[in-house]
């Protein structure tokens, strides 16, 4: 993993030196080296990473910290400099099998750790029994839409590859990170865990998929971004909301790949590969296929098989879908089909203002304000405090905000005058939404040894 000389430079900092005493109060030896993840804001296309189309985020200054040393034992112990975050100490062959039990409560914490571990060993170092050390300190806040959890995962795996001597690409652990979340039984993307891994400063992210890459995309100087929390916290993995929405996008594809003719719509992994079945052009192209093929509000299970000709479980492959599929009488294909199209089309139009000579700050508004407006209506992911934040917001003078993350709670984006991004966080603090603060594109992940 080759890491920059500004990336590398995050190891003499104070916050660091302090994490380090801790560690070696908590495990009585120095460690061996530090890992930093960090977390990310999208700034435009949600929920659709999952259905293959690109998307638009940025890597945030938070981050997750990882002091790791060697545990002579075949042991992984993880502790975390807050203790409402529960020590935990277990034999190599638990950590090899651990995921997440699918109920409604949230993954213990430290089953994102081992999510990274698995991936990596899984995929480059099976036979492995080597221990370690682990402490973790984190500056993203949780369950609110910036992608603590993912961060969590990457800081994982890059520890595990240093303890291994392993020197994938970063592109290669990106894939990997974006697979093996699955085990805390989120049915994702792969967006979270590429931009913590594939961020460069002072840039925004175009993200693509199938196969992964990026493009650097930048805002003109006189952009400014705010992040403000909700009030409203909601841990993804918590429910089964965000699980659902990817099943009814899979039966959406299903349906409309299935009436527009195509053989193998089976075969098809997501929204995406259907409008590039189909030859078209540009994502809004596929509006009018949703409205032809997807004609009722709500199907129900048998309504699809009908369809379908066939049983759920021949397209829902994973257990965690089929899991989600009985939470919910009715799906609402149409709409969340309606969606995905449209939000990837504003992705699309996003990057192209981007590019275009001049400031359009006030167009780049209307595309995130537009797509907060079809998560609230169309995907049915936002909430009414997000709701009121977003509207707040605009009273305040943005361009345009948006929900970030799954929704549900969480966070807002705001794009705004560079200038004026601190008199809009002091109404908002005065306001009690906290945390709240500024960000520009931050660096990717990267260790560096002591």
């Amino acid at each position: 993993m080759e890491l920059s000389s500004s990336e590398s430079s995050f190891i003499n900092s104070d916050r660091v030196q302090k994490v380090k005493e801790c560690f070696i109060k908590n495990f009585n030896k120095q460690p061996d080296f530090a890992v930093r993840a960090p977390g990310r804001v999208n700034i435009i296309g949600e929920h659709i990473d999952y259905c293959g189309y690109p998307v638009l985020p940025m890597a945030l200054e938070q981050d997750i910290l990882m002091m790791v040393a060697t545990n002579e034992k075949p042991r992984i112990r993880i502790a975390n400099t807050d203790t409402t975050y529960v020590e935990y100490d277990e034999e190599i062959t638990v950590w090899k099998r651990m995921e997440a039990v699918t109920t409604s409560s949230a993954p213990q914490w430290f089953k994102y750790f081992a999510c990274g571990y698995r991936g990596i060993i899984e995929r480059w170092a099976a036979g492995s029994d080597k221990g370690m050390l682990v402490l973790v300190e984190g500056t993203v806040p949780p369950s609110s839409g910036l992608s603590s959890s993912s961060a969590m995962v990457v800081s994982a795996a890059l520890a595990t590859l240093k303890l291994h001597n392993l020197n994938p690409s970063r592109k290669e652990i990106a894939t990997v990170c974006g697979e093996c979340e699955k085990y805390v039984g989120v049915q994702g993307g792969g967006m979270d865990q590429a931009i913590s891994l594939l961020a460069e400063p002072s840039t925004c992210k175009f993200i693509e998929f199938n196969p992964l890459r990026t493009t650097d995309v930048q805002l003109t100087s006189d952009a400014g971004f705010v992040v403000a929390h909700c009030g409203v916290t909601m841990n993804k993995a918590a429910t089964f909301q965000f699980n659902i929405r990817v099943v009814e996008c899979t039966f959406a594809k299903c349906i409309i790949g299935k009436l527009a003719g195509i053989d193998n719509w089976k075969d098809l992994k997501n929204l995406s590969e259907i409008q590039t079945t189909l030859n078209l052009t540009e994502p809004k192209e596929m509006l009018s296929l949703v409205e032809k093929y997807l004609n009722k509000g709500e199907y129900t299970i048998e309504e699809i098989e009908n369809i379908m000709e066939c049983r759920m479980a021949d397209v829902l492959l994973r257990p965690a879908l089929l899991d989600a599929a009985k939470q919910t009488p009715t799906l609402k294909l149409k709409n969340r089909a309606l969606h995905v199209f449209s939000e990837a089309q504003r992705v699309l139009d996003f990057k192209v203002l981007c590019s275009a000579s001049g400031s359009h700050l006030s167009d780049l508004g209307k595309l995130m304000t537009d797509s907060h407006a079809s998560c609230r209506d169309l995907y049915e992911c936002s909430v009414k405090e997000l709701d009121v934040l977003v509207d707040r917001c605009l009273e305040l003078g943005a361009y345009g905000a948006r929900l970030t993350g799954a929704g549900w709670g969480g966070c807002a984006v705001i794009l705004i005058d560079k200038d004026k991004r601190e008199t809009l966080m002091e109404a908002l603090i005065e306001e009690k939404y906290n945390p709240c603060f500024s960000t520009i594109p931050s660096g990717g992940a990267c260790v560096q040894g002591f």
